[in-house]
């Protein structure tokens, strides 16, 4: 995320021995006009291989007495599993439901938990709220890859040949030149490779990784060594 549209095309352009462009979105030429798509394609591409955490953004929602769905956020590109969570209550929501499951629970009696499915582009919550607010919250991946300078934020195309995106500038530049390869029916056997390498290693180092325990995960502790002074507590 330090390369512009234009350094990106730039960079393309020239390990591939092609004329380096001054300029792209008011470029007239062919040939920068197809980098230019072929950036963008990457780009959805990408937001479709990972849940990059720079795409990753959480919507909290309010309940509204008698309303079971509610739209979507705009920018939503998909919904991350199991981050569904119940804030008034501390819990999370069960699903997301199946459409047979679904068809079951609305002909069951309601359970302890809420569950909820998404249908339409919405989410739906049953049972339906209550005349009680809740708060529900999950986190989805945005479909706004591109990082505006002057406005220091996000948005879903590119507009300015400074505009900026999420993406790791190497693996990007390299899905590009693949992408350019393909297009003009070239051999792309070295070009997928290189692609392939810096993806890993882009989505190896999107966040930091987790602690493994090799001796076994950790359990949760009442009362015990773990938790309490070493001497007084049974007096």
């Amino acid at each position: 995320m330090v390369k512009t549209l234009l350094d990106v095309i730039k960079q393309v352009t020239g390990e591939l021995a092609q004329n380096v462009p001054t300029a792209v979105l008011s470029s007239q030429d062919r040939g920068v006009q197809q980098l230019k798509a072929l950036v963008v394609a990457a780009c959805d591409e990408l937001a479709d291989l990972h849940d990059w955490q720079r795409l990753t953004k959480t919507y909290v929602l309010t309940t509204v007495p008698g309303q079971a769905e509610y739209v979507l956020p705009s920018d939503c590109l998909r919904v991350i599993a199991n981050t569904q969570y119940d804030r008034t209550n501390t819990r999370g929501l069960v699903g997301t439901l199946t459409n047979q499951a679904w068809s079951y629970l609305n002909n069951a009696v309601p359970g302890p938990s809420t569950r909820f499915r998404i249908v339409g582009n919405k989410i739906v919550f049953f049972p339906t709220p209550g005349s009680t607010a809740m708060t529900y919250a999950f986190d989805y991946i945005t479909r706004n890859y591109v990082y505006d300078v002057g406005l220091a934020s996000l948005k879903p195309e590119f507009t300015l040949d400074s505009d900026l995106t999420v993406y790791h500038d190497r693996c990007l530049i390299n899905f590009v030149k693949l992408k350019f390869l393909q297009e003009q029916g070239m051999n792309t056997m070295s070009a997928t490779e290189n692609f392939n390498i810096s993806l890993a290693a882009a989505k190896s180092t999107d966040t930091p990784a987790p602690t493994i325990n090799l001796g076994g995960p950790i359990g949760d502790h009442l009362l015990d060594a773990d938790n309490l002074a070493p001497t007084g507590w049974a007096q």
